[in-house]
């Protein structure tokens, strides 16, 4: 479940702490938590081959997939520096992911059942995977969660479509997606703005900025057919990958103050950012010249 690239940034924390994913001297795809002072740390797996880390809490605290053993199921797992890798498990199934965390150590994620059906979860060390439901289909994801505990993600409605979802521990998952399409709501802040993005069929993808206030505020492209947005911070600037007029994918930034901005590459053509802490830093990947792909962390000048 997911999408592996190699050396991938996935997010970075108030401390400077940037996860993601790497190929090691074998070859082999692994998760990796990086620090300022400690560089960058291999987290392991669950006794595959292969893990990726998907979210990161002010703690380090680390979660993402990894496979098992010789049959590559791929399973969630939590990281900490005091107890290394521990698996979430499923609802029965084969494989499951976790995506976020936030800072009091609730995961959310999505995991299988027998009948290859996948749900959204919570995880709580005290309760273990909760199952949040749909919006009246088959399956669901959750991708993030802030620290009042509201998350979000997609879901699949009785139409066969994903449509964005908030869930709340007294609302339960409420679609925030529009009328029509598909949209997925990709990142929460702690003030409740959610970072996504959504195919209306009718014209290209595109990044969204969703408010309880304002509801859904679609934020362009720089100049080509699609954008989505990857990461928000608590001031409401978003970061994200977009088409530019040659098709090539670009990171940006998104301010209410400027709206899209294009943030360049290492040189290649193609490059994406995947997550925005509240310093303005932001991670991400990015071809070089000689056509390697690297990560990149940005800071503002």
């Amino acid at each position: 479940m997911g999408i592996v690239f190699e050396n991938k940034t996935a997010s970075i924390n108030i401390a400077g702490h940037v996860i993601g994913s790497a190929i090691d001297q074998n070859e082999q795809i692994y998760a990796f938590l990086w620090t300022p002072v400690g560089g960058r740390k291999n987290l392991g797996n669950l006794g595959g081959s292969r893990s990726e880390a998907k979210g990161l809490n002010t703690q380090g605290q680390v979660v993402g997939y990894s496979s098992l053993h010789q049959d590559e199921k791929d399973q969630a797992f939590l990281w900490t520096l005091a107890d290394g890798m521990q698996n979430l498990g499923t609802f029965g199934g084969e494989n499951s992911v976790a995506n976020g965390i936030n800072d009091a150590g609730l995961v959310v994620g999505s995991a299988d059942y027998a009948n290859d059906v996948y749900h959204a979860f919570l995880w709580t060390p005290d309760i273990g995977l909760r199952d949040l439901g749909t919006l009246g289909g088959e399956k669901s994801i959750a991708y993030d969660i802030n620290n009042a505990g509201q998350i979000v993600g997609e879901a699949e409605d009785s139409d066969g479509n994903f449509r964005a979802f908030l869930w709340t521990p007294g609302t339960g998952m409420q679609d925030i997606g529009s009328s029509e399409g598909y949209s997925t709501a990709f990142r929460i802040n702690e003030n409740g703005q959610v970072a996504g993005w959504i195919d209306d069929y009718d014209g290209p993808s595109q990044a969204f900025l969703w408010t309880a206030d304002a509801g859904m505020q679609l934020l362009g492209t720089l100049g080509g057919s699609w954008s989505m947005a990857c990461g928000i911070n608590d001031a409401g600037c978003l970061v994200g990958m977009s088409s530019n007029r040659d098709e090539y994918h670009r990171a940006f930034l998104w301010t209410h103050e400027m709206g899209m901005f294009d943030m360049g590459t290492l040189g290649g053509d193609d490059c994406g950012a995947w997550g925005i802490n509240n310093d303005g830093h932001m991670v991400g990947w990015s071809y070089l010249p000689d056509g390697s792909r690297h990560a990149f962390l940005w800071k503002p000048s």
